[in-house]
């Protein structure tokens, strides 16, 4: 009985709590860098210069990524717990190429769906960030951290190599 009391405050409280959302691509590869269920961290090194890298993310996120995707064209991809196909509302990505607090480069892609969770930045809700790290002048390390967003992180991978010939079929 004891413990049912215990149990019965405890969700009432957790009940109460607004879950926390990352509010930046800072704070999504703190939340997020250990890896875990629904959660990918993949390095790519490339023979590239830092700068080349950083501007052929500029140009991903222009022109892959500043689209409003249908979802219809995801449905390969994702279906839900039920495995119904995703509806057909369309879902804008906010993708933009920032500097993170350490100084390195980083590209975030955020995505904005209706009825987002309270305390969701109004930007949309992070699900990839991918920081970019110069190894060396002729070298650079790219860590993309995604929530199981692959069909956007494999065509990433692609083009932070140099080859842009491919974008996420959203």
């Amino acid at each position: 009985m004891k413990h049912g009391i215990w149990l019965a405050f405890f969700v009432v409280g957790c009940a109460g709590m607004d879950a926390k959302y990352p509010q930046t691509a800072d704070e999504f590869l703190t939340t997020y860098n250990w890896g875990g269920l629904f959660q990918n961290k993949e390095t790519v090194t490339v023979k590239r210069p830092q700068a080349a890298v950083v501007a052929d993310m500029r140009e991903f996120a222009t022109k892959c990524m500043d689209i409003t995707a249908n979802k219809r064209r995801m449905s390969r991809y994702a279906t839900d717990k039920y495995s119904r196909a995703p509806s057909s509302e369309a879902i804008p990505y906010n993708a933009r190429v920032v500097r993170l607090k350490a100084g390195a480069m980083a590209l975030s892609i955020q995505e904005m769906q209706d009825n987002l969770p309270k305390g969701t930045p109004a930007q949309g809700m992070y699900t990839v960030v991918a920081e970019v790290r110069g190894v060396s002048k002729t070298s650079t390390e790219v860590n993309i951290h995604h929530l199981k967003k692959p069909f956007i992180a494999d065509p990433l991978k692609k083009w932070v190599d140099g080859d842009k010939r491919e974008c996420p079929a959203l």
